[in-house]
């Protein structure tokens, strides 16, 4: 007994009296199979149609190569077929038999209609038309990005995505999420995401472990055909394309500027001494070293303990001023001048809480579509350059008049 469910169909056979390869044969493909009872499958079996071509539609007299020849014949063919046709190409041995050529003339002018994105390798059904895929194919190559993110981090950075999903459409592509436990402990379940971005995606945008823990992962991915792009966090001497702030130049900027109102006792407040906070602390180290200011320890302070005790532990090293890696620490240092306080932030997590405070902002909506761009272009330019793309940061100072209008 069978009976139609929408564009499945059910097949109940609880004697076990047709056997599975009859079914196989009938259908398309089988979902799901279980002692001979119940299989699921799609719809029946469509008719395969495969183009057709001759040798007669080369000019072996003309001084164009024949894969540029091959090319913009099957371009040709690909673009006017219709979406609904089924239409596949042949494989690449039967191409070389059709037109009389070699198999390597075949797999050049193919290599160019991928890179064009006019066909693309569907698992169990051949290479066909862009046109002629279905959202159920289980696609090799496709106009996916994978966006591989902590758990942690996919709430505070909810609008940034949204912005990237945006510019992701735009280029003609979709941005699928793999989320991963990134508490930096283990980094299997940041492995398990990678994996499954890299069999599904054509290009692979990385938040990586903040404490960069995960570099042999990402030199081991790096290596990998499709394309990846770290994003926010930095990899020294890595080739690796990345997209990040520029927090070097912006903490050294920052520090400079309070040397120049006379502050000698700057102090550098942070939380982890993660990738991002040691880009920030040598810049700060450049710009006290650009000043004829040795660095001392005592100019910076880990703030590993309770909120409540920052305030003494801070007074304690008698700072004229600070530079902070989070809220937190200015918002709890009543001691010091807002206008001597210098704090990072995100854009779109801005929290105006303090007057007169330095805010260093990082453009997120400009990190997110950076890293858009450059994903896209290596996916068309597999074996281009890699570029490493620090997003300068902006300086602003918080007033409570505009507080309103920014609001």
């Amino acid at each position: 007994m069978s009976m139609p469910y929408e564009n499945f169909s059910i097949f109940i056979d609880p004697d076990n009296n047709v056997h599975l390869n009859t079914i196989k044969n009938t259908f398309r493909s089988v979902y799901f199979y279980r002692n001979g009872a119940i299989i699921i499958f799609r719809n029946h079996r469509e008719e395969r149609k495969t183009m057709r071509f001759s040798p007669r539609q080369l000019n072996r007299k003309s001084s164009e190569p024949l894969y540029i020849q091959v090319f913009h014949i099957l371009r040709q063919a690909v673009s006017e077929t219709a979406p609904d046709s089924g239409m596949v190409l042949p494989s690449t041995t039967e191409l070389a038999h059709q037109f009389k050529v070699s198999q390597n003339t075949i797999r050049a002018a193919m290599r160019m209609l991928v890179e064009s994105r006019l066909v693309c390798r569907i698992r169990h059904r051949g290479t066909v038309p862009v046109s002629c895929m279905r959202p159920e194919d289980p696609q090799a190559d496709n106009r996916s990005i994978g966006l591989v993110f902590p758990m942690s981090a996919y709430d505070f950075w909810q609008p940034v995505l949204k912005i990237m999903h945006e510019a992701a459409g735009i280029k003609g592509f979709s941005l699928d999420i793999y989320l991963y436990n990134g508490d930096g402990t283990d980094l299997r379940d940041e492995h398990r995401a990678l994996q499954q971005a890299l069999r599904n995606c054509s290009g692979i945008i990385l938040y990586g472990d903040f404490r960069g823990a995960d570099r042999a992962l990402v030199e081991q991915f790096n290596r990998e055909r499709p394309p990846l792009v770290l994003f926010l966090i930095d990899q020294e001497n890595m080739d690796v394309s990345l997209v990040a702030s520029d927090g070097y130049s912006a903490t050294s900027e920052m520090t400079e500027k309070l040397l120049r109102k006379g502050c000698r006792r700057p102090l550098f407040c942070y939380r982890n001494l993660n990738n991002t906070t040691q880009v920030r602390l040598a810049g700060f180290k450049d710009a006290l070293q650009r000043s004829g200011l040795d660095f001392k320890p005592e100019m910076t302070c880990r703030i590993d303990f309770p909120d409540r005790e920052i305030p003494a532990k801070i007074a304690r090293l008698k700072p004229d001023s600070l530079i902070c890696s989070a809220y937190s620490e200015a918002m709890i240092v009543k001691d010091i001048p807002p206008e001597n306080i210098v704090v990072f932030a995100a854009r779109h997590g801005l929290d105006y809480r303090h007057n007169g405070i330095n805010l260093v902002v990082s453009p997120t909506d400009l990190l997110g579509q950076a890293a858009i761009d450059e994903v896209v272009r290596r996916i068309y330019e597999p074996k281009a350059y890699r570029r490493k793309i620090l997003v300068r940061m902006e300086n602003e100072v918080f007033n409570l008049k505009t507080a309103g209008a920014n609001k």
